[in-house]
Parts: structure tokens; C-alpha cells; sequence
């Protein structure tokens, strides 16, 4: 911040802001704050002697000068379903409405308007057979019954034992439509990826655990007793260990 009516060189009478009584001494008590960044905006900022507002404060004025300017709204990309997609009856209708598309299409001889044109076929499919994504998801969990309640409480706000019961009723339905949604996805990891490691097994993983930010790489390892190893050397020898291990490990069991 900076005080504006200290900053222009003018007239000592147009400083001083108040005058002690019997006028024996005249000091400069009221200011007028700006922001930093609009300091050039100011043109000038005075006090007004001759004002008759009927106080012993002389009254402070400032001129500003101003461009105001309309903020642009970024544009939000939309969001599709595209996991729907993955579904047998979707994917097929999907795939055949942009093959009569692109059948359609006029023939044209550069590769920017053969993709134009293919981008645009793509485009129409996505918005006629994948529905858009919320603004707002709620979690996977989330069930048709535990929204109901949800409004319930909200229409229950001014009364409160009603919320607190209907607070205490959704935090236990939450709880056990987590655990039974938790149970579902293990199970289905299990019948479909016992016998294979593939891509859409770490995805599942990834969907039920989240994506977790790893932290700052660390040079320190436990040893055999529990005792963290910070020492280049034994920190090597530890890895060796598991190392050799790891492999007789697996030695073993195949």
C-alpha cells in the first residue's frame, strides 16, 4: 500500500487535516491508502481546507484514474463418459455411426481437410452416444437412496434434531455403501485379472485407491533390527540383501 496524499509535492495547506484547538498546531492524521500496483493511477490526493463539513477534520479527496475492463470467461471444455465406450452395445453403435459419417463424406485431396473432416465425424459421434460428464461427480459409492437423505437434511436445516438424525443416518449408509463398493471391485479384479496383469487391472486399482502423490525421495532404509540406516554404505549392503533375497525368492517358486 502506499499513502496517496503523501506522495504528490504540494502546498502545506493542503496536507494538514486537523487542527488542534484554538488552531495552535495543524497535523496531518488522515490518510488515503492505494494498492501498490495502482499507484500510477492516481492522479492527485489533497485535503480540502476551505470544505465546511463541520468537523475539525479537513476532508481528504483523491482522483483516480480508471480503465475498466470486461474479464473474458474461460471457456469450459466439455467432458464426456468415455468409459461407456467400453461397453459392447455403445461401442459398437458409436463405431458404426462414424464409418457412415466418414463414408459420406466428400471426397477432398489434402490430409488438413481429410482430418478436418474425420475430427468432425469423430466430434458428432462422441455428442450423440456418449452422455456429458456432471460438473460436479459425486463418488462412485454414492447411491440414488443417500441423495434423497442428503436433501432431506439440507430442507432440515433449521431444525436440529431432525439434521443431526438424518447426519447420523447418511454417514452410516456412506460407511456401508463404501465397504460393499469396495468389496464389488476387489471381487471383480480378482475373477477377471487371477490369471493375467493387464492394463485395465491397474486402472480398477488406481480408481479404488486414487492417484497418490509421491513424496520426497528418501536415501534412508531400515535394518534386520528396525533401526533406520542413513550411511551410503549400509543403505548398499540393505538393498544387496533384498536384492538376493528377491531372487532366491523367486528361484523358489518357480
Amino acid at each position: 500500500m502506499i499513502i496517496a496524499n503523501t506522495w504528490f509535492p504540494i502546498h502545506p495547506r493542503r496536507r494538514w487535516t486537523w487542527s488542534s484547538p484554538g488552531d495552535r498546531s495543524r497535523n496531518q492524521i488522515d490518510f488515503i491508502l492505494v494498492k501498490q500496483r495502482f499507484r500510477n493511477s492516481v492522479q492527485y490526493a489533497k485535503a480540502m481546507p476551505g470544505a465546511d463539513c463541520g468537523s475539525d477534520h479537513n476532508p481528504v479527496v483523491c482522483q483516480i484514474k480508471l480503465k475498466l475492463k470486461a474479464l473474458k470467461k474461460a471457456k469450459r471444455s466439455t467432458r464426456y463418459q468415455f468409459e461407456a465406450l467400453k461397453k459392447d452395445e455403445i461401442g459398437e453403435r458409436y463405431n458404426v455411426l462414424v464409418k457412415k459419417k466418414f463414408e459420406t463424406l466428400v471426397a477432398v485431396t489434402t490430409a488438413e481437410e481429410k482430418w478436418n473432416q474425420l475430427k468432425d465425424c469423430i466430434q458428432e459421434g462422441i455428442e450423440e452416444q456418449v452422455s456429458r460428464k456432471a460438473r460436479k461427480e459425486h463418488k462412485k459409492w454414492i447411491t440414488t437412496k443417500i441423495l434423497d437423505l442428503m436433501e432431506k437434511r439440507r430442507q432440515a436445516k433449521h431444525f436440529p434434531d431432525r439434521y443431526k438424525e438424518l447426519n447420523k443416518s447418511i454417514k452410516q449408509k456412506c460407511t456401508e455403501a463404501k465397504k460393499e463398493w469396495l468389496n464389488q471391485k476387489c471381487d471383480t479384479i480378482d475373477q477377471k485379472h487371477i490369471t493375467k496383469i493387464t492394463k485395465e487391472m491397474f486402472q480398477e486399482k488406481n480408481e479404488i485407491a486414487g492417484k497418490r502423490k509421491s513424496g520426497p525421495a528418501s536415501s534412508c532404509i531400515k535394518d534386520k533390527d528396525g533401526k533406520m540406516s542413513i550411511e551410503k554404505n549400509e543403505v548398499l549392503n540393505r538393498w544387496a540383501e533384498y536384492s538376493s533375497w528377491c531372487c532366491t525368492n523367486c528361484l523358489s517358486q518357480t
